[in-house]
């Protein structure tokens, strides 16, 4: 068992896991909640929306955690230092309220523990501070204060870490939803590998993904993009050749810029606002979202439904990139 871990969320063993999308908290910016700055003082109420059906809703949902009246109580009890509880409501894909009783898990400690050098770090090209790749997080622990259970290191904002004593409490509870990461397996946005609370220790991996291009990249891009950026692209060869390798199999399909951006900011807010394309809701002017990019022989028959299975995304910032769901970083 590690001294540390990263509070994760088990999308493995339902059939229908419940995503969450759609943040919405009157008065507080996105930005806020990866400062580290207590927010219970100015915090009315928040809202989520489940981006798809799904088999209920757990005790922990999501990262940073979401989490039931029953885990909220618990952690309560424990007293722990730096931990504010702030009230949401899920709804469902039509907006009907599924629960008014979930708590964002907002933790206020924001620890500079990180040792850039020793996780070989690569960090974020835009804002040169934020951690966007690494191979396993190393933490400098003489910086963490003993008192301390759960918090968020610098550097690695999005991510609650959690103090092995913990871990064990809270696997030996029967809360649903429930995983972990160790920092070995953290890779900059998000681990691959996560242990669940009801298999303590057991190790699980993600089966790749791969796939054909079902499009004309290069053509459908070049079709959407300039009009928006009042650029033109030389070749269609440019925008198809990311494709051009061993995994150029998957599902791709292209979106009028308006209705992608829309559905995006909605679904990965937070995320956006990470890579530089979203800041307090607006776009930047000079990216555009092209695609979604989905598993082999995807054929959902709307929009929605694609968009719902979608792993992947292209964008255009006067070169392509391409982030996937469980990893938003700028890949030209």
């Amino acid at each position: 068992m590690p001294r540390f871990a990263l509070w994760g969320y088990d999308t493995l063993n339902a059939p229908k896991v419940a995503h969450l999308g759609g943040l919405a908290a009157p008065g507080v910016k996105m930005s806020e909640l990866r400062s580290g700055l207590p927010l219970s003082s100015k915090w009315v109420s928040g809202s989520y929306t489940v981006k798809d059906t799904c088999d209920g809703l757990p005790d922990s949902i999501g990262k940073p955690p979401v989490v039931s009246r029953r885990l909220r109580d618990w952690v309560v009890a424990k007293n722990l230092t730096g931990v504010e509880l702030l009230p949401v409501t899920i709804h469902d894909t039509k907006n009907k309220v599924m629960s008014s009783e979930y708590y964002l898990l907002h933790t206020t400690p924001m620890i500079d523990c990180v040792d850039l050098e020793a996780s070989q770090a690569t960090l974020n090209t835009i804002d040169k501070w934020s951690v966007t790749a690494a191979k396993g997080l190393v933490l400098r622990e003489e910086q963490i204060p003993q008192g301390v259970s759960l918090f968020r290191a610098e550097r690695v904002p999005s991510n609650v870490i959690v103090r092995e004593a913990l871990v064990d409490e809270l696997c030996r509870e029967g809360f649903s939803g429930l995983a972990f990461a160790t920092l070995e397996q953290f890779d900059g946005f998000q681990s691959e590998t996560f242990y669940l609370a009801s298999e303590h220790g057991h190790s699980l991996k993600r089966a790749a993904k791969t796939s054909t291009p079902t499009v004309d990249v290069g053509a459908v891009a070049m079709k959407l993009v300039a009009p928006y950026l009042k650029k033109s692209l030389r070749s269609s060869e440019r925008a198809a050749s990311w494709f051009d390798h061993e995994s150029g199999s998957l599902s791709v399909k292209f979106f009028e810029r308006d209705e992608l951006c829309a559905w995006l900011a909605d679904a990965y807010a937070d995320e956006l606002d990470q890579l530089g394309c979203l800041e307090d809701g607006e776009w930047a002017n000079d990216t555009v979202p092209l695609a979604a990019v989905a598993p082999p022989n995807t054929k959902a028959k709307t929009s929605k439904a694609f968009l719902s299975e979608a792993i992947g995304w292209v964008f255009f910032d006067g070169t392509f990139f391409v982030t996937t769901t469980d990893r938003w970083d700028r890949q030209t």
